[in-house]
């Protein structure tokens, strides 16, 4: 009778009829909990939807069940980056990959993993491996790029957006992202070029419209800028992400128009997770406070912060400093450790991990000292 099912719920999924095949594939499940097949279908299923925290529980148990299946294994860990827990997703791929070496797709979310984790020499690394043999994908040209932007080698992710606009001349995101190194490297006009083509594929891209308005004015032109101004104001004001914060400092000098574009920012790079914290007190005999920030280095940030850290009441405060930027071996740095009790070097750790770091330490209060710069 499950087979019987399967199949049905198979037809289901197959013909995109996504919530009847989630509806049999349950009720087998509830028929036979440890129906590893109906586990793992429901679990992409789930990931169908973009139900991926549904998808990371589902998986999880499948993975139980069969520990050696590396297309569970594989799910599993994809569900979790779409989690942004990269941390556990790339632990996932890597136990795919340690049964089975040619699975390409497991390579591939790696290397994406590692380069959410800031650990991008291993990840240029990792998709140089993919691309020997998979050459014709786009999206790993695409993410080699971005690779590359964020070791700030801006000409070879030139390349690399390059080579996935070979295979996928129509990809707004390429076009944009070449912009977007080509800025980097002041080759403003070809920048514009290259934001032109992102308008003209996807108008709403998002940022696209703003960063084309920098581009030109770094190329000292002005036409139509009162008429661009306006437009993107009048989208930020829709909800929609006509430019990034920091440029819009840029262009306009209007609060108002500041606060929805900072809150439009948020709302689509904040966490989603449920936060961590449930709503406990502790029973601390001092505040502790935990400072986080990626400009602890040679930085204003660390030069005025180092005297924050020396002045606050050690009597009332325990002070706690999280970095997840580069390790500078600097004076500044060194004063900085000298002015908390406890410094962490959290370079390489997900989102996930640093807020299970300052749940583990019971912090009481942290302070988020990068706001929407850099990193």
């Amino acid at each position: 009778m499950s087979e019987a099912l399967l199949q049905t719920a198979r037809r289901a999924h197959a013909s995109g009829n996504l919530p009847e095949a989630a509806r049999i594939y349950a009720e087998i499940l509830r028929g036979n909990s440890k129906n590893f097949d109906a586990l793992y279908a429901l679990g992409i299923v789930h990931l169908d939807r973009g139900r991926f925290d549904d998808a990371r529980r589902i998986l999880a148990e499948a993975v139980k069940l069969n520990p050696r299946s590396t297309d569970a294994l594989f799910a599993h860990g994809y569900a979790l980056q779409k989690l942004n827990r990269h941390g556990q997703a790339l632990a996932a791929f890597d136990q795919t990959l340690a049964l089975d070496g040619e699975y390409d797709l497991a390579l591939f979310r790696r290397a994406d993993a590692l380069r959410s984790l800031g650990q991008l020499r291993d990840a240029l690394e990792a998709y140089d491996r993919y691309l020997a043999r998979n050459p014709d994908t786009a999206e790993a040209w695409h993410n080699r790029g971005v690779a590359l932007s964020e070791l700030k080698r801006f000409e070879d992710a030139v390349f690399s957006f390059g080579k996935a606009l070979t295979l996928r001349p129509d990809s707004a995101e390429s076009w944009h992202n070449q912009g977007t190194a080509r800025v980097e490297l002041k080759q403003y006009e070809e920048a514009v070029f290259d934001y032109e083509r992102t308008v003209a594929l996807k108008p709403d891209l998002p940022y696209a419209r703003g960063n084309l308005v920098l581009a030109r004015l770094q190329c000292c032109d002005w036409r139509g800028l009162a008429k661009e101004r306006a437009e993107i104001a009048a989208g930020l004001r829709a909800g929609a992400p006509t430019i990034v914060p920091f440029g819009n400092l840029l262009i306009s000098d209007s609060p108002a128009d500041q606060f929805p574009c900072a809150r439009i920012w948020m709302g689509r790079h904040s966490l989603v997770d449920q936060p961590l914290w449930r709503g406990e007190r502790y029973n601390h005999e001092r505040v502790r406070v935990a400072y986080i920030s990626g400009d602890f280095r040679s930085h204003p940030v660390a030069i005025l912060m180092a005297g924050v850290f020396e002045h606050h009441d050690r009597e009332r405060f325990e002070i706690i400093a999280v970095s997840f930027g580069p390790d500078e071996q600097t004076q500044i740095r060194a004063r900085m450790k000298a002015g908390v009790e406890s410094f962490v070097d959290a370079r390489g750790r997900s989102d996930f991990e640093i807020a299970s770091l300052l749940r583990q330490r019971e912090v009481d209060v942290a302070g988020d000292l990068m706001g929407l710069t850099a990193d």
